[in-house]
Parts: C-alpha cells; sequence; structure tokens
C-alpha cells in the first residue's frame, strides 16, 4: 500500500457519495495514509469541512500526480476523466441491475474500479467493465449508527423523521 494517496470526492451536502466521501477520508487518514483531498462539489449543498478536511484539502496544494489517485464519483467525462495520479482508480456505485452505457467507456479506461458488493461488481462487469473489479465495501459510523439506539441523527444533529 502507498503512503499517500489522492483522493478526489465530493464533500457538501447529504447525499451519499459526498457522506461517504467525507467518512472515507478521514478513515483513510485514521489509517495512517498522507492523504491530499482534492473536493468536486458538483452534486450536494456547500459543506463547511471540519479540520481533518482541512487538513488534508491543504495538502492538495503539493500533491504529486504520480501517487495513486482514488476517485469516488459517479462516472461523469467531466470529471471521473480528468483526476491525476497512477494508478487511477474509480470508486463508485449503482442501484439497478444496468449501469448507463456512457459510464462503461469511463470505467474501462481507469486502471481499476471498486464498487461496494459483490452485486455490484456482477453488474458492472456484465454490462461491459473490462476490469476485475475489487469489492470494497463500506463501513459503519458508529457514532451515527448505534445498536442501542433506535433513531438515526443527520451529521447537523436532527433526527430522520422515519425513525421517531
Amino acid at each position: 500500500m502507498a503512503d499517500r494517496v489522492n483522493f478526489f470526492t465530493p464533500l457538501g451536502g447529504p447525499i451519499g457519495y459526498a457522506a461517504h466521501g467525507r467518512g472515507l477520508a478521514i478513515g483513510m487518514d485514521a489509517a495512517g495514509l498522507d492523504v491530499r483531498l482534492f473536493a468536486s462539489d458538483w452534486i450536494g449543498k456547500p459543506y463547511i469541512p471540519d479540520e481533518r478536511h482541512v487538513r488534508m484539502l491543504r495538502k492538495s496544494d503539493d500533491a504529486d500526480l504520480s501517487d495513486p489517485a482514488l476517485c469516488l464519483t459517479i462516472p461523469r467525462n467531466d470529471f471521473a476523466l480528468q483526476f491525476g495520479g497512477r494508478p487511477r482508480i474509480l470508486l463508485t456505485v449503482y442501484e439497478l441491475s444496468r449501469i448507463p452505457d456512457e459510464w462503461v467507456p469511463i470505467l474501462n479506461a481507469m486502471d481499476d474500479v471498486w464498487t461496494v458488493s459483490h452485486w455490484g461488481k456482477r453488474i458492472f462487469e456484465e454490462c461491459g467493465v473490462k476490469h476485475d473489479v475489487k469489492v470494497v465495501p463500506e463501513g459503519v459510523d458508529s457514532t451515527i449508527f448505534s445498536p442501542k439506539g433506535d433513531s438515526f441523527r443527520w451529521e447537523d444533529g436532527s433526527l430522520d423523521s422515519a425513525f421517531k
């Protein structure tokens, strides 16, 4: 495993990619990786990063684009093909049984493709992704999801009405 990683992810808003990106950045940092964080806030609401994200965002100023790059995003030409680093790894998810046709050439342009489930791996490969897609399961933030509680708190502290 590399000591440094350039991590490209949306940070803004309560959407899944941004929430996953914020948590994954902190998790990689806590695991000892030297993370250079690049925010792509083309989706979601603006996000005011906490001090850990600010520290990783500041490191992006001196990023070495020959370091490994991980991009967590929807495969879109206007972003997914423009991040630098080697190898270039794209981590993405899809909930339906067929990925959009325009995703396939973008995913195949990557050095590696990751997704979060074996079902997703099968779907990506059946739809024409040439890589041996890696399964990287998502973690659980036990400060948000607690087996002892019966409610879910958003990052702003409010309760989700579905759990009241």
